[in-house]
């Protein structure tokens, strides 16, 4: 088949809808990994020149849509989709361990994640009640709060004395 008359095929197949079927979703797969074999056999070869010859998409399988049922009940129509024919919202997400093992380990790191103490994360101040953090000098330092004073907070002129002596470290005297 020539290379124009493939080309009219897929613009006419790309303005009608074409719903996403497990028998075209198959297929689709199925060019892709044949396609990434010939290139890894390519490679593995040294990438002799010319490279193998690229075979199209075939025509009933450009511009298929990604037809999962939305919430609205309608069929998806986005065209970007992975190789298992479903787009980035439909491709499926994990249902969980499948063997025995499998769900051994994740209740261990269920148990072991819930059983350990909250880690301290620096990037976050202490939020709990009567605990309060400052920001000096670019690093979080965490205090008490007893009433309306705070109890353990720099002074600010240590603050200003520290940063007019970088000042002057640097040259500057502004």
């Amino acid at each position: 088949m020539e290379v124009g008359a493939i080309r009219a095929r897929a613009r006419a197949y790309a303005r009608s809808p074409q719903e996403s079927t497990p028998d075209r979703r198959k297929r689709y797969r199925q060019h892709h990994e044949a396609s990434a074999e010939r290139n890894a056999r390519w490679w593995d070869a040294g990438c002799p020149y010319p490279p193998p010859p690229h075979r199209p998409l075939p025509a009933d399988l450009v511009g298929m849509q990604c037809g999962a049922k939305t919430r609205r009940g309608n069929a998806c129509l986005l065209t970007s989709i992975y190789l298992n024919g479903r787009c980035k919202f439909h491709g499926g997400m994990s249902k969980g361990p499948k063997t025995e093992a499998g769900k051994a380990a994740a209740k261990a790191n269920f148990a072991k994640r819930w059983a350990s103490e909250p880690h301290e994360n620096p990037a976050k101040p202490d939020i709990r009640p009567g605990k309060c953090s400052v920001s000096v000098g670019g690093r979080s330092e965490p205090h008490e709060r007893v009433g309306n004073v705070e109890v353990g907070s720099p002074p600010a002129p240590a603050f200003r004395e520290l940063s007019m002596r970088a000042r002057e470290a640097k040259g500057g005297n502004s």
